[in-house]
């Protein structure tokens, strides 16, 4: 008996290997969560913007609110009452409200401030923002920079923390994960953690196929009930966290943190989030084959992005990208009329608007162009059949030092601080435009 119980539990777990290998290949994200009713972190014309760090500071550079035309969002760092207007008369002069879009909604940590005279202002944990016009005194685009500190009123540049949440357990995190839909909850380990709506405890998961896959996501023998997390008793003695009544499991798949390698293998699992990121209707993250988790049209055909390079040596297509300065510098110059004949821009629709990690830019012809983490996204007519990636590492050499427009737009660029930025390192006196698939 114990025999062909082992027999059984071997072909159950090579057809899992390969029902696995042949998802892995095609597989797009499905719904994160949707069930949950996950808030958005950014509403609709709200964007992420990565401030610059400097010298040896080797920590992660926060990543800042800005509105639709790329403008920092700051509020006051003290002396303001959640929901004032606080900012008018002289102050007015410099600072001008954040104002939301026509029937924009409140959503997570945002809301929405109606002033007395009609007129509607974005309030982010109940502190209404501001953008700084021409004539305000100049700030860092930094959450802790002095120079905010001597000003008055003081002014914070609004951050967005993807790292923490209130009401925590006990050896759970959160973590940004772009490549799960947004801000996941993992384990103590970094490893992504997942919703299960297919039992309220979990007992649709207890057999063996299931459970080869899904590891209940184990709650320590005093853990109690923190916020929205419960302690839920199985049966077979594991005490289990979840999650706003769902069960919460790690996926055996995922080998490393920030994998998210569950998301679409099974319906009745989706990654836990606090908060989701928006991704247009017209796009998904797929799995591709030694490149790990690339965007993708809902048909399947691989977007991509074209980097400005200038290193000569040791050059990683996968990981070494420029910033999203340079990609906003280069906008839309890097595929002019002629290579859109091949790398054809991915259409933003006249009612898109830009949030989180998404931008759109305007095109020379007046057409709208979805731009993600800064670099404008194309698709390329070399791929044939969904899942190619035939215009991967496809690069045009140039000598550094000539004068071409991509060195000229590098050298005008700006970081979020106002500064120019830095010119790039000469490298082998060999730069290069490559196209890169476009990783979330």
């Amino acid at each position: 008996m114990r025999l062909r119980a082992s027999l059984w539990l071997g072909i159950l777990a090579v057809a899992a290997a390969a029902a696995f290998a042949a998802y892995k290949a095609s597989r797009p994200h499905v719904a994160v969560v949707a069930a949950l009713e996950v808030p958005m972190a950014t509403p609709p014309g709200i964007v992420f913007r990565t401030a610059a760090r400097g010298g040896r500071d080797f920590q992660p550079p926060p990543i800042l609110f800005a509105d639709d035309s790329g403008a920092v969002l700051y509020s006051f760092d003290k002396g303001a009452e959640p929901g004032s207007a606080a900012c008018d008369g002289d102050c007015a002069k410099g600072w001008t409200r954040a104002v939301p879009a026509p029937n924009a909604a409140a959503t997570g940590n945002w809301s929405v401030i109606v002033h007395p005279d009609g007129a509607a202002q974005w309030a982010f944990d109940g502190k209404p923002l501001y953008r700084r016009m021409a004539d305000a005194p100049a700030l860092d685009a930094k959450p802790d920079a002095a120079k905010q500190k001597g000003s008055n009123p003081p002014w914070r540049a609004v951050a967005f923390d993807s790292r923490t949440a209130p009401n925590l357990p006990l050896g759970i995190q959160v973590r940004d994960l772009p490549n799960g839909g947004g801000q996941a909850f993992t384990d103590d380990g970094g490893f992504t953690l997942y919703a299960f709506d297919g039992g309220a405890d979990g007992s649709d998961c207890k057999n063996p196929a299931c459970a080869l896959r899904w590891k209940p996501a184990a709650a320590p023998e005093i853990a109690r009930r923190v916020g929205d997390f419960t302690v839920e008793a199985r049966d077979d003695g594991v005490r289990q966290w979840a999650y706003r009544g769902r069960s919460l499991y790690r996926f055996t798949g995922d080998l490393q943190p920030d994998d998210a390698n569950g998301a679409g293998f099974d319906p009745r699992f989706q990654v836990a989030l606090l908060r989701r990121y928006f991704m247009p209707d017209s796009v998904v993250i797929r799995h591709a084959p030694a490149l790990g988790d690339i965007l993708t049209t809902q048909a399947g055909m691989t977007l991509y992005a074209r980097d400005r390079f200038i290193d000569a040596d040791g050059h990683n297509f996968r990981t070494d990208h420029g910033s999203e300065n340079t990609g906003r510098a280069l906008g839309v110059m890097s595929c002019d009329v002629d290579c859109t004949s091949r790398w054809h821009p991915l259409a933003a629709p006249a009612g898109a608007m830009p949030s989180g990690y998404w931008d759109i830019f305007m095109r020379p012809d007046g057409t709208r162009q979805w731009a993600y983490k800064g670099y404008a996204l194309y698709s390329f007519t070399g791929d044939r059949q969904p899942g190619e990636i035939n215009g991967n590492e496809s690069y045009a050499l140039m000598p550094l030092g000539q004068d071409d427009p991509y060195a000229s737009a590098l050298a005008g660029a700006k970081t979020l601080e106002g500064n120019p930025t830095p010119p790039p390192r000469p490298g082998l006196g060999v730069g290069a435009m490559f196209w890169r698939a476009a990783t979330p």
